[in-house]
């Protein structure tokens, strides 16, 4: 059997290059061009039904967030209430250490607890700014419990969840002249306020991770230490601590006509009291025509009564709502 030439195509080899030569590039073009086209539509459709299923699930699948939907209409409904009105802002420890029947009940008073998780007072004020003097609604009190150093500037905000839910693209210019400062975390504020997903993004981290026992008291617990040990490194590199947002918050308050309260949140430590309210902390408050209450310490409250720390147990948040409602009788 003869052998081809070097310099002869095989006939198999004729067709491929004869195929590849018949075939232009707009016409191999076409295909990757329509699977670019599907896989991007899938990705839109994918990304389309995963934020569907963050507005319409998680949002109120999670207490959080599911309550933060409630707080205009219940601001409204303690407005409308007969008598006088107490709308208690705050935190976890304001949750889980007031009891807001029980306070009527011992007062008299109309109530109700506004809180969001991990916040502080550059949260407090777009809260309230949201729920009630937007709508233009006055309580006769609006009292705040904070801890240690819960009233001074530098404290993280949650821009997520405070875009969607306390404020408004007409809020940014002041938002980002005082508390969204530098230009990625108000990128960041600007995207969360059109893209649920991305504003949760953390939230629906943890609730994969939830299903880890243990993993919440975890959580809590290192959320704790890192608090502490931020605080600690404040205090060691003498860093003069400031409070734009304490004193912007009580203008604002005196210019609406709405009083308020800072109680000073009881807790357990090594000492007694367990932490410092410095002069300068209080002094912004007086001087602005509100109130301050020390509460650093409650006779009745045992180590028993505390979950850690400051978190109060059910038990401990009846002696603490009970102390406060008596304390308050005076203001009220």
């Amino acid at each position: 059997m003869a052998l081809p030439h070097p310099t002869q195509t095989l006939p198999s080899e004729t067709g491929a290059i004869t195929g590849l030569a018949a075939s232009t590039p707009s016409e191999r073009g076409w295909p990757r061009a329509r699977q670019w086209a599907l896989i991007t539509g899938m990705l839109v459709a994918a990304l389309l039904a995963l934020e569907i299923l963050t507005r319409w699930k998680l949002f109120s699948a999670s207490k959080d967030l599911s309550r933060f939907g409630t707080y205009p209409e219940r601001a409204r409904t303690l407005a409308a209430a007969k008598g006088k009105r107490v709308a208690f802002i705050g935190n976890s420890l304001t949750e889980r250490g007031i009891d807001a029947e029980r306070f009527g009940r011992a007062t008299g008073v109309a109530s109700d607890v506004f809180v969001a998780d991990g916040s502080h007072v550059n949260t407090w004020y777009w809260i309230i700014e949201r729920e009630f003097w937007k709508q233009g609604l006055k309580p006769d009190w609006i009292v705040m419990n904070f801890y240690e150093t819960g009233l001074e500037d530098g404290k993280r905000i949650e821009l997520g969840r405070l875009a969607q839910f306390f404020v408004d693209p007409q809020d940014w210019l002041e938002l980002f002249r005082n508390d969204v400062t530098d230009l990625e975390p108000r990128v960041e504020l600007v995207l969360s306020s059109f893209w649920a997903t991305y504003a949760v993004r953390d939230r629906l981290k943890e609730r994969a991770l939830s299903v880890i026992p243990g993993y919440k008291p975890y959580i809590e617990r290192v959320n704790d230490i890192d608090f502490r040990h931020e605080t600690k490194q404040m205090r060691h590199a003498n860093v003069r601590a400031t409070r734009h947002a304490l004193i912007r918050l009580c203008k604002r308050a005196t210019e609406k006509g709405t009083p308020l309260l800072f109680v000073a949140f009881p807790s357990i430590g090594d000492r007694v009291p367990a932490y410092d309210v410095p002069h300068e902390t209080t002094q912004v408050i007086q001087s602005n025509g509100h109130r301050y209450l020390d509460l650093r310490v409650v006779p009745e409250l045992k180590p028993e009564h505390y979950a850690d720390n400051v978190h109060l147990t059910p038990e401990g948040q009846a002696i603490y709502t009970k102390y406060l409602a008596e304390r308050l009788k005076a203001y009220l």
